[in-house]
């Protein structure tokens, strides 16, 4: 993961559920994640969250698929997320860096 970017509640959503969800890390390009189901899980995390009073008060509100793609377009940018666009729909899956960036989560949350 960069250092100088620190990931929001949002961003490590995404990163957890893609990583949950692909089989095998040399497989990554072959199993994408379509895009809404990666956007479902996050807004449902993001209830979570809320109900609990921790981040996530975007969660339900009409900006948060904004936020969204905000979040989405950054960890692209940062090269830990690879979005295939689709004619209609995109599919989503994790880079190297990426990878790195969700064992050093699930490390993370095991500490806690």
């Amino acid at each position: 993961m960069p250092s100088e970017m620190k990931l929001t509640f949002m961003q490590k959503c995404i990163i957890k559920y893609l990583g949950q969800r692909i089989p095998k890390r040399e497989e990554a390009d072959k199993n994408p994640i379509p895009k809404g189901e990666v956007m479902e899980f996050t807004m449902k995390e993001m209830a979570k969250a809320k109900d609990t009073g921790i981040k996530g008060s975007a969660a339900g509100t009409a900006r948060w698929p904004v936020m969204f793609e905000s979040a989405l377009k950054d960890l692209v940018k940062a090269g830990l997320v690879k979005e295939m666009k689709g004619f209609l729909s995109s599919k989503l899956t994790l880079t190297e860096s990426g990878f790195q960036t969700y064992d050093q989560l699930i490390k993370e949350e095991q500490k806690q």
